[in-house]
């Protein structure tokens, strides 16, 4: 009986300290699982699931809700996981959530993908946030494109002014122009006016002009 007493004893000594030190090693292979997972997949992308979609919304800081409403919606409008985890590469996983929450097609997302672009995210937010997605302060990624600069145009406003003044300061002064009517004759006395010539012929008409 006493041997009885003291197996049950140890067994519900020892049940805990098992129990105990076996969760931390199914933690610890599960990460190392997960780990696994995400370093084979970062090299063969066309092999990503939804389930490495859902982690890369998780590790962008969406809620575990908010990353599983976007792989529901790409399954449904039929939004394949390598055309998401590509696009996560090129622009960010907090775009994808509000472009596929959006009802953008497969369709769409390849053609953006394409062209190096993406559509107007501030209207879709609106059509996101409809379908469920919450509407936060989220800082979305663009993609750069090359712009060009002309110097002097139309935005280079003080430049151009600055430009404009130089040429004024450095131009030559011009002389004065008189008005009609306003030659000075008063540079000359009275009796030293210029007489024009008599004409020829006094009857030439109207218009000749005779000396007095």
């Amino acid at each position: 009986m006493i041997t009885v007493i003291a197996i049950v004893c140890v067994v519900l000594v020892a049940w805990p300290i098992a129990c105990g030190s076996s969760a931390p090693a199914s933690a610890r292979t599960r990460n190392r699982d997960a780990d696994r997972r995400a370093r084979y997949v970062e090299a063969h992308p066309r092999h990503a699931n939804s389930g490495d979609i859902e982690r890369r919304l998780l590790a962008a800081d969406l809620t575990p809700a908010e990353a599983r409403l976007v792989v529901e919606k790409a399954s449904a409008h039929g939004i394949r996981p390598f055309t998401m985890w590509m696009w996560i590469d090129q622009y960010d996983a907090k775009t994808l959530a509000v472009v596929v929450t959006a009802d953008l097609s497969h369709h769409e997302l390849l053609a953006h993908l394409g062209s190096g672009t993406v559509p107007d995210l501030e209207q879709l937010q609106l059509f996101a946030s409809i379908n469920g997605l919450p509407v936060t302060e989220r800082k979305l990624k663009v993609p750069v494109t090359a712009t060009v600069v002309l110097t002097g145009g139309p935005h280079d406003t003080r430049k151009a002014s600055q430009d404009d003044a130089a040429q004024e300061s450095a131009a030559p002064s011009m002389p004065p122009i008189f008005e009609p009517g306003s030659w000075p004759y008063t540079e000359w006395s009275a009796g030293e006016l210029p007489s024009m010539p008599q004409s020829d012929n006094p009857e030439s008409g109207s218009g000749g002009i005779i000396a007095a």
